[in-house]
């Protein structure tokens, strides 16, 4: 319809420019088909608007939360929305809270060059196999993230630190959405040693994110058509290893992107390729399916058929699995359950199907690697699992950016339901559990490689 009502609007305006009057029968029946053709375009808008209102808003509603209602409604005298645009040369934070609203900028310094440098410090140790991990390495690693966690820190929150609150919502631009926030540093540790005395940003301040405020005022306030009717439901499909001598018929390799990141890519179509058993994940949905009094699946019970069939009726969804980020194609990044012998299906749970699926959670946690990864789009930010669930009806998300820690990730989620179940919000509940691991006895837990992946994102309002 587009495409011809452009083609009559050149037909009809070649034939003014020719001398024709508007009057002439030519220019009117020209117009009165361009009428028939509008009319008929914005009975389909409406149609949409009607029948696919999640379509419509995605295509056709240009609408952003205004200033004055992130400011009076959306955020509460306790929250600061601090938003971020990295230009060419420099970046813009804006901060914005009760009655206050600022924008600073400052110079880009090198920013990718320390994002990955951050990254490095952070899991290049432990993404190592255990033969490679030495004790200079360690210390190689511990060097690069104390630098760029510092200097993370005085570019992008101590400019704008004094008008921070304790609770704050980052909405990050480009790069920015690969850093953990939580595991900057104010300053330069006084115990290199002793994670417990590092000044963590998480320890001043309950951290969450959103991709803008507009997806924040939505996940917020949305009503879901068919409210839950069930509390708690888990999927760990690898907890045996059922697929750990599975044959790998995918090439797969590792690479580094333009902008330093390291993804794995997948060529050709992809396929089930080895995956490891996660032995911590039964333990991990089993515990948080009786703190809730849910029901939670395991191993060749846990199907994307049966998260399909049931995800839809609980409020908190929990899936404890294999994750991959596809940083080329953020569609094809995807979540993978239980293999089923004679279906044609790979069992695979990718972005691009989350958009056909309505989940009706208040929470889903992505307890598996990699979840808030994915191509990074210009203006659009990061295409992820976790973004996908936010599309498909998620009012918050518990995710990851890095390939996480079975075991820890096992205990740090039960530390998260443990004070949920309490009433406190989202994001005070995930920061009690970092700190838990970040004070407690372990002192390799410490690390924020096993604690500072996950994030939460959307409304971090209690689970009522």
């Amino acid at each position: 319809m587009r495409i011809d009502i452009t083609y009559y609007e050149k037909q009809r305006q070649e034939k003014l420019n020719s001398g024709l009057e508007e009057t002439d029968t030519t220019v009117l029946r020209i117009s009165s088909i361009l009428f028939d053709l509008r009319q008929e375009y914005e009975a389909l808008k409406t149609r949409f608007e009607q029948e696919y209102p999640d379509y419509y808003r995605l295509k056709y509603d240009l609408t952003t939360a205004s200033l004055a209602y992130v400011q009076d409604t959306l955020l509460s005298p306790t929250q600061t929305l601090l938003e971020y645009f990295v230009g060419d040369s420099s970046i813009f934070i804006f901060t914005v809270g009760k009655g206050r609203y600022d924008v600073v900028e400052v110079k880009k310094d090198s920013l990718e060059h320390w994002v990955k440098q951050l990254q490095g410090g952070l899991y290049g140790y432990f993404a190592q196999k255990p033969s490679e991990r030495t004790d200079e390495l360690y210390r190689q690693t511990m060097r690069q993230y104390i630098e760029a966690a510092q200097r993370l820190y005085a570019m992008l929150i101590a400019p704008v630190q004094a008008q921070l609150t304790e609770e704050t919502i980052i909405v990050p631009d480009g790069v920015l959405g690969y850093v953990p926030f939580e595991a900057l540093l104010k300053a330069k540790p006084t115990q290199a040693t002793n994670f417990a005395t590092y000044p963590f940003f998480v320890k001043d301040h309950k951290v969450s994110y959103c991709y803008s405020a507009t997806l924040l005022r939505e996940m917020k306030e949305k009503r879901h058509k068919q409210p839950p009717t069930k509390p708690f439901v888990a999927f760990a499909p690898f907890y045996e290893g059922s697929y750990e001598k599975a044959e790998s018929t995918v090439d797969v390799r590792f690479d580094t992107l333009a902008d330093g990141r390291d993804t794995v890519i997948v060529d050709d179509v992809v396929t089930r390729k080895e995956f490891k058993s996660l032995p911590a994940s039964g333990e991990e949905t089993a515990t948080a399916a009786k703190l809730w009094k849910g029901d939670y699946f395991l191993n060749a019970d846990a199907t994307e058929q049966r998260f399909y069939d049931l995800a839809g009726g609980y409020r908190i969804v929990h899936l404890s699995t294999h994750g991959i980020a596809d940083a080329r194609v953020g569609d094809y990044s995807y979540l993978a359950f239980a293999e089923q012998k004679d279906s044609i299906e790979n069992e695979f749970l990718y972005v691009r199907d989350l958009y056909n699926t309505q989940l009706n959670a208040d929470l889903v946690v992505l307890s598996a690697c990699e979840t808030a990864q994915g191509e990074l789009q210009r203006g659009e930010g990061i295409i992820s699992l976790a973004r996908a669930f936010a599309y498909a009806g998620a009012k918050s998300i518990v995710t990851t950016l890095w390939v996480v820690d079975d075991s820890a990730s096992k205990d740090l989620t039960k530390a998260f339901y443990l004070q949920l179940k309490k009433g406190k919000t989202k994001d005070a509940a995930l920061q009690a559990a970092k700190l838990k691991l970040v004070n407690g006895k372990d002192a390799k837990r410490q690390h924020p490689f096993f604690w500072a992946g996950f994030i939460g994102v959307g409304d971090m309002s209690a689970v009522k």
